[in-house]
């Protein structure tokens, strides 16, 4: 399956969801998000989010 690349500019409530449902299916595997947003505590926790998704794909 080809390697599926997302974008969001403003990671906020809506984005985060968006990106929180990617994470947790099947999609992850094959996707790539990136995001922007104002708030520093959200970038952190969705790099933290990021990570974690990665290490459930390591098993």
């Amino acid at each position: 399956m080809e390697k599926i690349n997302i974008g969001f500019i403003g990671a906020g409530n809506m984005g985060f969801a968006i990106m929180r449902g990617i994470a947790e299916s099947d999609l992850c595997n094959d996707t790539k998000m990136y995001a922007t947003s104002r708030s520093i505590k959200l970038m952190l926790t969705i790099q933290i989010m990021s990570r974690l998704s990665d290490l459930k794909n390591m098993e």
